[in-house]
């Protein structure tokens, strides 16, 4: 797949740019089960994603083989561009389509031409959205939703979904773009909601029933130190947990954080965890081992 430089935007300083990234969702594991027919994937991939690019200005400057980074000059162009995509592939009457699961990551920032390609921190905090997005989500970092503010447009749909940090970066305000016809709800996104009131996941859907076990939960944690929940996987143990978190996050001056415990197998492993959840040292120096265990006790004083 090439792309012909005759289109490339002219090089030069600095510019404020947005750019739009795709990934096909679980590529690797396609290719390798139905690898016939994932060259028609990709075939539908570029079709709809090409056309929509180029017919809103934009201009597609890599391709990853199963992605796509593309630049415009209009913060608007990108993510109608975006929502086309999607939309294209989920009205699409090809048979393939339904493999074809795009996220789509966009952000609006200063970035710089080196020959064909790009460089700058506005196309990796776009990088950082694409792989924080599910199969096809739109995510949009504030610097391009706010070319928006103002405008009024049925078609188009912004979800906030709070500050996130990602790795490398600065806190981002992240939003979904969405629209008539489009997925609305999604899993919490795959950054770490950062407030300081706490650091739990964005609440995109309505939680429904569960009220007794949320009030019998509620009185528990206010009397005990430490709450389990076991059952087997897949019934909502986590989003029980969270809806709990969030109903007594009030009562605690440190807030209500989510540690995820999930990755670590050894028990050395939990306090750092606890560490990166709230931003501390991760392990303590001598020379400054007192202010750390200061910040370590103050976790007490969150739930």
């Amino acid at each position: 797949m090439s792309s012909s430089d005759d289109s490339a935007p002219v090089g030069g300083s600095t510019r404020i740019l947005t750019f739009l990234l795709t990934d096909l969702k679980g590529s690797t594991e396609l290719f390798n089960r139905l690898p016939d027919e994932m060259f028609e994937v990709m075939e539908l991939h570029d079709d709809i994603v090409n056309s929509a690019i180029e017919r809103h200005g934009g201009h597609a400057f890599k391709y990853t083989g199963d992605g796509v980074f593309a630049v415009f000059e209009e913060p608007k162009s990108a993510v109608i561009a975006a929502l086309e995509i999607q939309r294209s592939v989920l009205e699409s009457d090809r048979d393939v389509a339904k493999d074809l699961e795009l996220r789509i990551g966009v952000n609006t920032g200063p970035a710089r031409q080196r020959g064909t390609d790009y460089f700058g921190s506005a196309l990796n905090t776009a990088s950082r959205l694409e792989s924080a997005a599910s199969s096809r989500q739109i995510l949009v970092a504030h610097s391009t939703r706010q070319h928006f503010e103002g405008v009024e447009d049925e078609h188009i749909v912004f979800t906030d979904l709070g500050t996130h940090r990602f790795k490398g970066l600065n806190p981002i305000q992240v939003f979904q773009a969405s629209g008539p016809g489009l997925p609305q709800d999604f899993p919490p996104i795959a950054g770490k909601r950062d407030a300081p009131e706490g650091n739990l996941p964005a609440n995109l859907s309505s939680f429904l029933g569960r009220s007794s076990e949320l009030a019998e939960l509620h009185k528990r944690v206010g009397q005990t130190r430490l709450t389990t929940l076991l059952g087997p996987g897949g019934i909502g143990k986590t989003r029980l947990a969270i809806e709990v978190a969030r109903s007594v996050q009030p009562d605690y001056d440190g807030g209500a954080w989510l540690v995820d415990l999930s990755p670590i197998d050894l028990g050395s492993d939990v306090w750092p965890c606890f560490a990166t959840a709230r931003r501390l040292r991760r392990y303590p120096t001598r020379r400054r081992a007192s202010r750390s265990w200061t910040d370590y006790a103050s976790l007490a004083r969150c739930w």
